[in-house]
This record gives structure tokens, C-alpha cells and sequence, in this order.
């Protein structure tokens, strides 16, 4: 058994499809505003330039960064860019994970995600996003998979099999922010 496991994933740690949507419809509530002071025409353009060019590509760069989570014996910790998450196994109460399909507008993502549930009462969500094929793929060969939840669970899992709940079902999504 390793002592150690260390995997890459896409955590969110909010909607990136939700920002983008809101970017996108930002400029429109600045357009009364433009009116009344009669500088409707020069600004509209700026305004379709920022709202047709500005989120998607800024979606797509923040939400391609990827973090990287850790297990050892001792402890699960995320490093995911300046952000950082450390949680003690001796503090786990519970884990398990699901899947859920995160939604922003008609834009849709499927994701796994890994909760945890502390001692203090905390839930921890560690989340990646996961492809359907790798997760029918996973379904044939329970053992070796490369979906990293999947792995960080069994990791874990076999040094908490006592707290370990398995595959927990949760409602979808509905992110703007």
C-alpha cells in the first residue's frame, strides 16, 4: 500500500460558467445608464466588444488552472494556485463522493466531487471535473481508474474504511456565482 498519492484536478472553488455569464451580461445593465447621460452610441461598441470577447476566453483560462491534491497517511491537502485546504484524517468524521452536473445558463459541466465531513461538523468538497467515457471506463475496471477522486476515495478508503459511505447522490447545480 503507498504511503503517499498525489493527483491533479480541476477544483472550482465557485462557478467559472457563472462568471462568465455574468460578465457577459454586465455591460447591458450600463446601457440605461449611458442613455440618460446621451452617451449611448460611442460606448456601445466598447460594451459589445467587452460582453462578445472578454468571459469566454477568461472563463475558459481561470477555469483550465489546475490544483493538485495530496493524501498521506497523516493528511488530504489542495494546493490550488494561492489557495490551500489541509485536512487532518484523525478530524474525518465521513467521506464520499458524487457526481453532479454543474449548470450556468445553457453552458453545463460534469463533475465528481469528494466530500468530507469533519469532526468540528465541516464539509469539505474537493471537486474535479470528470469525463464520462473515463467514468464508464472506471465502471469496467473498479481497481485501476484515472479519475483522481476516484483515487484520492480508495486512497483514503483503505485507511478509513470505517468512515468511508461510498457513492452518495446530490442534486445538480445551479451556479451564477
Amino acid at each position: 500500500m503507498k504511503d503517499r498519492l498525489r493527483v491533479k484536478i480541476n477544483h472550482h472553488l465557485f462557478s467559472y460558467n457563472g462568471i462568465a455569464l455574468f460578465l457577459g451580461l454586465m455591460p447591458i445593465l450600463f446601457l440605461p445608464v449611458l442613455a440618460v447621460f446621451n452617451i449611448y452610441k460611442p460606448v456601445i461598441f466598447v460594451l459589445f466588444i467587452f460582453q462578445a470577447i472578454i468571459p469566454i476566453p477568461l472563463s475558459t483560462f481561470v477555469s483550465s488552472i489546475n490544483g493538485w491534491l495530496t493524501a498521506d497517511n497523516e493528511k488530504l491537502h489542495l494546493r490550488y494556485v494561492k489557495f490551500e485546504k489541509t485536512v487532518y484524517l484523525s478530524d474525518i468524521k465521513e467521506l464520499s463522493y458524487g457526481l453532479y452536473t454543474e449548470y450556468a445558463g445553457r453552458l453545463s459541466t460534469k463533475r465528481m466531487r469528494l466530500y468530507i465531513t469533519t469532526l468540528d461538523g465541516e464539509v469539505h468538497t474537493f471537486s474535479d471535473r470528470v469525463d464520462l467515457e473515463k467514468l464508464a471506463c472506471a465502471l469496467d475496471a473498479p481497481m485501476d481508474t484515472d479519475i483522481p477522486i476516484i483515487k484520492i476515495y480508495r486512497f483514503l478508503e483503505a485507511r478509513l474504511p470505517d468512515k468511508a459511505k461510498g457513492y452518495v447522490s446530490k442534486k445538480d447545480e445551479f451556479l451564477f456565482f
